[in-house]
């Protein structure tokens, strides 16, 4: 039974992400719209005035066309009717908080709307399926990044998930310190090998936001500095395809560092 909700739950996501998405535009232009109109939009952030601008104007849209709404409701109840019963009888599901590494500073338009894209798919689950969520640290990977748990319950199992949480959080950070320490030789070259055939078929389909991670992942896997001039190679291809024009040119250096010959 729980398996059966899962499968559904999978193929409801798609668009119940994309009406999640709708909702929260539309409760935005709900509690900021008087604030706005009062407001200098001289000294509003570029990118939050897009943002506002873009509520209001689904707003309108939505009151237009109603059935968004119903739309919306009906989608979202289907998602969270699948996960809380495939959660029942004392589940919780555990998952990365975040699916990628947090998007750096600087980065390029293009880059943090894929990033968003992607992360909005976790980060939004518990959320969006009116589900309890809790989130724990681990620590940092091999390249500095923070990771996280999130655990979700069904409805009502707010103090499940915190005696999970509390339990795990026992063990969850050491064992994860572990897991960064038992990195030898023979297994960081299988999981160099690994990401950067990711990073390859990625990029072969036009998913070049994923090549990039799974490219960094490879990098990462040799303490952030790769021996292959490949990797940053490769990665300098997929930054050129998302504009990223500061981080390719850096990852061209660096192969080039590693072989003045490389012509790639």
């Amino acid at each position: 039974r729980a398996g059966a909700a899962a499968s559904v739950a999978g193929s409801a996501v798609d668009a119940a992400m994309a009406v999640g998405r709708r909702k929260i535009l539309f409760e935005a232009a709900e509690s900021l719209e008087a604030f706005y109109k009062r407001a200098d939009k001289r000294k509003i952030g570029a990118a939050a005035k897009q943002h506002l601008d873009m509520s209001l104007a689904f707003k309108e849209k939505a009151l237009e066309e109603s059935t968004v709404q119903e739309m919306a409701t009906q989608a979202m109840q289907t998602l969270g009717d699948a996960l809380n019963d495939a959660l029942s009888y004392g589940k919780v599901l555990v998952l990365p908080t975040l699916s990628l590494p947090p998007a750096k500073r600087g980065a390029a338009p293009e880059w943090m709307d894929c990033w968003r894209e992607k992360a909005f798919r976790l980060t939004a689950l518990a959320s969006v399926a009116g589900l309890p969520q809790v989130t724990m640290p681990l620590g940092v990977d091999k390249m500095g990044a923070p990771v996280s748990l999130s655990l979700i319950g069904a409805r009502n199992a707010d103090l499940l998930l915190l005696d999970t949480a509390h339990a795990m959080s026992r063990v969850a950070p050491e064992a994860f310190a572990q897991c960064m320490q038992k990195d030898s030789g023979t297994l960081r070259k299988e999981r160099v090998e690994r990401s950067k055939e990711q990073g390859n078929r990625a990029f072969r389909d036009g998913e070049f936001y994923e090549a990039v991670q799974f490219y960094s992942q490879a990098v990462g896997a040799n303490n952030g500095a790769a021996t292959d001039p490949v990797l940053y190679s490769n990665r300098a291809m997929a930054y050129l395809k998302l504009g990223n024009f500061q981080e390719a040119e850096r990852d061209c250096s660096q192969a080039l560092e590693i072989d003045p010959s490389n012509v790639k």
